[in-house]
């Protein structure tokens, strides 16, 4: 039996299980954001098709726009945040807001851009006209629901 220096050997075993944890992280990440897509394009495809349905039952984008007013203004807090638009006052990007997905504020204007889904025109959404810094824009909303 060898009993010798092995702190080489346990060095080595120990990289190794090391470098194994690591593509095993990695290919459960894989694997969440491929199962996160999927759920994603089930979200679109329902959306979609629920959208369809609506307008065969009469429901317009105005309707639509206000309803989704009231949920954002009903204080749901929210965290996705991807869309950029140009502001309708000044040219500039606007993003959605962090914590307010589907409303930005300008940061050069202070104009509030709502991004409206299924807008015909989603290069430039509908925004309040003449809004200043810090007035709400859903502050003067009626909503009719």
């Amino acid at each position: 039996m060898y009993r010798g220096d092995t702190s080489g050997f346990a060095e080595q075993l120990n990289q190794s299980f090391k470098a194994s944890r690591s593509m095993d992280r990695a290919a459960d990440a894989n694997r969440s954001i491929s199962v996160l897509r999927s759920q994603l394009l089930k979200l679109e495809i329902i959306q979609h098709a629920m959208w369809e349905l609506m307008t065969e039952q009469g429901i317009s984008q105005d309707q639509l726009n206000a309803k989704i007013d009231a949920v954002i203004s009903g204080g749901y807090k929210f965290s996705y945040v991807d869309d950029v638009a140009i502001c309708p006052r000044c040219g500039k990007n606007v993003r959605e807001g962090e914590q307010t997905p589907m409303v930005g504020r300008c940061m050069f204007c202070g104009t509030n851009v709502t991004f409206y889904p299924y807008s015909s025109d989603n290069a430039t959404p509908s925004a309040p006209d003449e809004q200043n810094i810090g007035d709400d824009p859903l502050a003067d909303l009626d909503n009719g629901f």
